[in-house]
This record gives structure tokens, sequence and C-alpha cells, in this order.
């Protein structure tokens, strides 16, 4: 299923305070993970993490880092990117979620112009602010408080 994302002129600061509200969970924890080598998304999520409360970023720029760093960080939102096709796509999810079949729930995001069925949500491969407010305020709402 595909995440709605909105284009309002809204800034994506606002709108993701807005949607958190919605979820009562302001101060709970979301650990996301990118796994991306693109810097134009590492500095959006970057910017995210440190302008919204309660988001903490860690960056792996390959896919065996990203995979290491599930058992160790633990991540709520997994955001996959490094253009990947659809059959490395897929085998990466299937990886990923092998690995974590025991933890808490998380979201998968693949960041593709391509429809998975593996993933939680697809976002455009070039993130822009509304998306990563959307996703983030999504993990939120899903998040143990």
């Amino acid at each position: 299923m595909a995440l709605p994302l909105t284009q309002s002129g809204v800034t994506a600061v606002d709108e993701a305070s807005e949607v958190l509200t919605e979820f009562e969970c302001s101060d709970c924890l979301v650990k996301v993970l990118l796994v991306d080598d693109n810097p134009n998304n590492m500095r959006l999520m970057a910017e995210a993490s440190h302008d919204l409360n309660g988001v903490e970023l860690n960056i792996a720029p390959t896919l065996e880092l990203g995979l290491d760093m599930l058992t160790s960080y633990q991540p709520n939102l997994v955001l996959l990117g490094k253009r990947l096709a659809p059959q490395e796509a897929a085998e990466t999810i299937h990886a990923y979620k092998n690995i974590m079949a025991e933890s808490a729930r998380m979201i998968y995001c693949l960041m593709a112009d391509f429809v998975l069925d593996d993933v939680d949500c697809i976002l455009p491969s070039e993130l822009s602010d509304s998306d990563v407010a959307a996703i983030i305020a999504k993990a939120k709402g899903m998040a143990d408080v």
C-alpha cells in the first residue's frame, strides 16, 4: 500500500506536527534508518530529524551496513533507497525482514519508481520535505508509546 503524501503549501514540519497531534504521540521516539547513498536524501532526513521532536536518525550508505544496523539499532522505520532494481529491492527487503522477524513492528519504505508488495509504502527516489514529514508522522503514529 502506498502512503498518500500531501503537497499543500503548509511547511513539512507543521504538517508533521498536525499529524502527530492526531496520534497523540508527540513524546514517543521514532528510530529511523536511512539506507541510501544519495546526499540530498541524507540531508533532508538529517534536517527532519533535527526539526521534529522524538526522531532519531541513523544513516547506512550501503545495503550491507543497513543490514548490520537493523539488529544493533532496531529502527521503527527503514527507508531503503540506493536506486535498486525491482529484483534487488525485493531480495533486500526479504533479507531485512528475515533478520528482524522477531522484533517490534517496523515500517519499510522503498524509494523507487516501481511498486513492490513487500513494503509498506513507496516514496520517490528523490525525497522532498513533505515526503519526509509524512512518513515520519506515519511512523510516529505506529510507534510504541
